[in-house]
C-alpha cells in the first residue's frame, strides 16, 4: 500500500450526472435506488493510498453509508469487511437475542456488489430509452433483436429479427424496466424514436 498525495479535483455537475447514470440511479455497491442529490461520488481506488486517476473511470455512485464504510479500502477488502459484520455484531447481546427469536437471520450468501451484477449496455439502453421517452411521450416500444454482427454487416432492418416484442406504458404512463431483463446479454446498437413509438435495435452478444 502506497501513500501518495494526489490533489482531489472538484467534480462538475455534468460529471456527477454521468456518475449517477452509470447504474440507472442505483448505488453501485448496495444497489438501492437514490436521488441525484443523495449521491456521493466514491473513488473505486483511493486517491489517498493508491494515487490513482481522478476521473469518471474511477468514480462510483454511492450512498453515504457505503462510502463511509468503504473508506479508502480496495474493493476486496471492503467485501471482506462486510462479510465479517455478523461476526462483530455477535458481541452484542441484543443481536444474539434477535437471532434467537428469528427476527434476524444470517445467511451464507456471498457479498456481491450491485455493479457486478449489471450489464452496462443494458443500463445505457435504459438511460437512452428514458431520454427518448421524455422527448417522444410515446406509449409503445418495439424491441428488435438481431444476431451478433448483423448491424456491422449493414444488413439493415429489412431482414426479420431473431426476436421482436412490444412494451406499452401502463395507465400511469410508467414502464416496468424489468421487462428488458430478457435482453440483458444484448448490445443496444440504436434507439430510433418515431411518430408512434420507439424502435430499439440490439444484437445478441
Amino acid at each position: 500500500m502506497c501513500n501518495i498525495e494526489v490533489k482531489r479535483k472538484a467534480i462538475s455537475k455534468k460529471t456527477r450526472i454521468e456518475v449517477y447514470e452509470k447504474y440507472n440511479g442505483h448505488r453501485a455497491y448496495c444497489g438501492c435506488e437514490m436521488e441525484l442529490g443523495e449521491m456521493q461520488v466514491d473513488h473505486v481506488e483511493s486517491l489517498y493510498w493508491y494515487g490513482r486517476v481522478d476521473d469518471l473511470s474511477n468514480y462510483m455512485p454511492a450512498c453515504r453509508a457505503c462510502n463511509f464504510y468503504k473508506s479508502t479500502f480496495p474493493l476486496e477488502e471492503f467485501r471482506e469487511n462486510i462479510k465479517t459484520i455478523p461476526e462483530r455484531l455477535e458481541r452484542e447481546f441484543i443481536y444474539r437475542l434477535s437471532k434467537k427469536y428469528g427476527i434476524v437471520q444470517e445467511t451464507d450468501k456471498p457479498v456481491k456488489f450491485y455493479f457486478e451484477t449489471v450489464n452496462r449496455n443494458f443500463v445505457r439502453c435504459i438511460m437512452k430509452l428514458k431520454k427518448c421517452l421524455s422527448i417522444t411521450k410515446c406509449k409503445k416500444f418495439s424491441i428488435f433483436i438481431y444476431p451478433k454482427g448483423h448491424i456491422k454487416e449493414r444488413r439493415g432492418m429489412d431482414e426479420a429479427p431473431l426476436k421482436m416484442f412490444d412494451i406499452e406504458r401502463n395507465e400511469k404512463g410508467e414502464i416496468s424496466y424489468s421487462e428488458f431483463l430478457d435482453f440483458i446479454k444484448c448490445e443496444v446498437t440504436e434507439i430510433i424514436p418515431h411518430s408512434s413509438g420507439v424502435n430499439i435495435v440490439a444484437e445478441l452478444n
